[in-house]
Parts: structure tokens; sequence; C-alpha cells
């Protein structure tokens, strides 16, 4: 659980997990058409940090990861079921993250890893500035869920 109060000084980031996949072809005719990756290439995880962050850079198709200083937060919604792969690295990311933010960070602690699914909860949309409903629907349009990292890689066997 989040507690905003505790947080003065440490800023919150939020971060843009995404994988650039070297085969993919351009569009042609309007249709898209994946293939296989020359030998030696790899899928390259990308983890870009967005400044100064609002609701409003929430896309409903990434996975995200929230900083929020004591937790962080994966998250994702119904619209990233094309995103598996993108949400394991997302996992293991925030995993590492927290494994390393004490030393990196001095933080005084390990934060703790969730997986934030559906309409964020009231703790993650605390750590937002000004958190509204847009056009009277949920950003996610779905039920709020919040489950420790460590339970969703045990369900997944990773």
């Amino acid at each position: 659980m989040v507690m905003v109060g505790d947080m003065k000084g440490y800023p919150m980031t939020m971060y843009r997990v995404d994988h650039e996949r070297p085969g993919v072809l351009g569009s042609l005719w309007g249709l898209t058409r994946a293939t296989s990756p020359a030998k030696g290439q790899a899928v390259k995880a990308t983890c870009d940090r967005i400044e100064a962050f609002s609701q409003h850079d929430l896309e409903t198709s990434a996975v995200h990861i929230l900083d929020a200083y004591r937790s962080l937060y994966i998250m994702v919604n119904s619209q990233c079921s094309s995103k598996a792969a993108e949400f394991v690295t997302a996992m293991y990311l925030a995993q590492d993250f927290a494994m390393l933010s004490p030393s990196i960070q001095d933080r005084p602690l390990l934060p703790r890893c969730y997986v934030a699914m559906g309409e964020p909860t009231p703790d993650v949309k605390a750590c937002f500035r000004r958190w509204s409903v847009i056009d009277g629907h949920s950003l996610a349009g779905n039920e709020s869920m919040c489950v420790p990292l460590e339970e969703v890689m045990e369900a997944l066997g990773l």
C-alpha cells in the first residue's frame, strides 16, 4: 500500500516497457507481417522513463512500471493481452530494480512489487496529479486488482 505522505523528497517515476522486434516488416496495404529475426538478432527490451507523468501518459495497450518509492506497480489492463512478453519483461525488471534500489538509490528498505490489473487502485491513483474520471468512463474499463508480484510469478511458473 502506498503511503503518499511518507514519500516526501522522493520523486515517483513511471516507465513504459516495450520490445523492439527486428523482424517486423513495415506496413504494406494496411497489413503487417512478422518475420523471424535473423540469426543472432534478439528482441530488444526497452524501458522508457516518462518525465513528469500524469494519467494521460498511461497508454491502454502498454505495460507500465510505476515506482512509488515504497512500492513498485506493474500496470496492465485487458487491452494488453498481446503484450505478454512485455509483461514478463516488466516483472523481471521490477524485481531486479527492487533488489538494487537500496544500494543504488540509498533507500532504507526494499520496495514491495505488485501487479496492478484493470482500473488503477486508489493507492495507484494517489501517485498521479489530479486523477480524474475521463469522460465518465474508467481508464481500464474493468475492476481493480492488485496482487503481489511473487504470487503472479509463481502462478505463471516463473
